[in-house]
């Protein structure tokens, strides 16, 4: 019985253009989802500016409040008293009970008053307002 040999012409290839074509949509990945991550959620606020401004933690909870006096919570538009009940909701369970205010530097007085009051209410222990280093600025979105 004879068996036959391994031929010495096999050669094994790598092909280039599948590992190419991973890495280019790794990359298109990469590009879209940093330029979505913007401060201020694409609402177009632009914050005032402070020599003394500290980094805010993620997992605090945000209030934006627009040039208009549109105030946002979780990606909805509330008003006072809807904020002050969902704030209630979102705090009973946290341990940090610090909200942070997002406010246009064009926010109406009154209307941030307003916010700062509905946050009290709801029993926030400590409100931090956000703004921006001196040689920075948040630009608005499109």
């Amino acid at each position: 019985m004879k068996f036959r040999g391994r031929s010495k012409d096999l050669r094994v290839e790598i092909s280039m253009i599948n590992l190419i074509d991973v890495m280019f949509c790794v990359v298109v990945f990469l590009l879209l989802t940093t330029t979505f991550k913007q401060l201020g959620s694409g609402l177009g606020i632009r914050l005032p500016r402070s020599s003394s401004v500290a980094e805010r933690r993620e997992e605090t909870l945000v209030v934006q409040v627009t040039s208009d006096g549109e105030a946002h919570f979780q990606g909805k538009v509330v008003t006072a008293e809807q904020l002050a009940g969902e704030l209630k909701t979102a705090l009973q369970d946290r341990s940090d009970k610090t909200v942070v205010v997002q406010g246009d530097e064009k926010a109406p007085h009154g209307r941030m008053v307003a916010v700062y009051d509905a946050i009290r209410t709801a029993g926030a222990a400590a409100i931090t307002v956000a703004a921006v280093p001196p040689e920075t600025q948040a630009t608005p979105a499109p």
